[in-house]
């Protein structure tokens, strides 16, 4: 069940991704800390939503990733808070609540491509990874 609050955080990081300065303000308070624990310099924030990261950077963004869902409180005692994924998606996207609804249903179908990895950060990474993907542009 730990899979579900890091994919549920996940999910609010995906969408955040599409526009890196909304990121910044909706949820800067978690990417300051996460940044920081994970030695992510400002500058490289840019590659934050970088699906094709490799190596040293793959695990770091990863992690990052990982920790900004558990700040975010979308996943509360193993259980998405679907409500507070959706507050946060509207604060960052300011979409109608079919297009966030469809979003939940993409990443609960990304979940399920990627509950099995036991790497939290590596996990975190592919999943925010899926949901990019299958998200219409």
């Amino acid at each position: 069940m730990k899979y579900l609050l890091v994919i549920s955080c996940l999910l609010l990081v995906t969408d955040v991704i599409r526009a890196d300065e909304d990121i910044i303000k909706v949820l800067e308070e978690f990417v300051k800390p996460c940044a920081q624990e994970n030695k992510i310099m400002p500058e490289e924030l840019s590659k934050f939503n970088d699906n094709e990261l490799e190596g040293e950077d793959r695990a770091r963004f990863g992690c990052m990733k990982a920790c900004m869902m558990k700040l975010t409180g979308v996943v509360v005692d193993n259980e998405i808070q679907e409500d507070k994924f959706r507050e946060i998606m509207t604060k960052i996207n300011d979409e109608d609540p079919d297009k966030i609804t469809a979003k939940v249903e993409i990443a609960k179908a990304c979940f399920e491509e990627v509950k099995e990895n036991t790497d939290e950060c590596e996990l975190a990474y592919t999943f925010i990874r899926c949901i990019d993907l299958k998200t219409p542009a």
